[in-house]
């Protein structure tokens, strides 16, 4: 089961499935039966947000996180860091609930964001060090 869920899953990578969701792809592939294309690529998403506009509206928001994180823009600032962390693993639950309980186990977002501030202190203290201001 694991190993069919995720390699079913791993076929199209994130860039791919951007793409699907735009809208240029609003008549040839959502308007046909969209809540059954949705289903299919979404299985356990909510009824109600099994629209095109809805899980684009999802995927854009993570591919702006992933894109910042990719191009290694800080994302320690933002005010919702929790709430994105969350946003991204319930999405990936609607993809696959197998890949979403393993990606959970070997999750390390809540430690290291509880270490934030220390993290941060020691940073701020080694820059200073480093390049004392003149």
């Amino acid at each position: 089961m694991i190993g069919t869920e995720l390699s079913r899953s791993s076929t199209l990578d994130f860039g791919a499935v951007c793409s699907i969701v735009r809208s240029p792809f609003e008549e040839t592939l959502w308007r046909l039966d969209q809540s059954a294309l949705t289903g299919q690529v979404f299985p356990q998403a909510p009824r109600r947000q099994r629209n095109r506009q809805d899980v684009w509206n999802r995927i854009d928001h993570i591919r702006i996180i992933r894109n910042r994180v990719m191009h290694y823009e800080p994302i320690w600032n933002r005010t919702h860091l929790t709430e994105d962390h969350q946003f991204v693993l319930e999405t990936l639950k609607w993809i696959s609930p197998v890949m979403h309980e393993s990606i959970a186990m070997c999750d390390r977002f809540p430690v290291v964001l509880a270490s934030r501030a220390t993290t941060e202190a020691r940073v701020r203290q080694e820059i200073q060090r480093r390049y004392p201001p003149t």
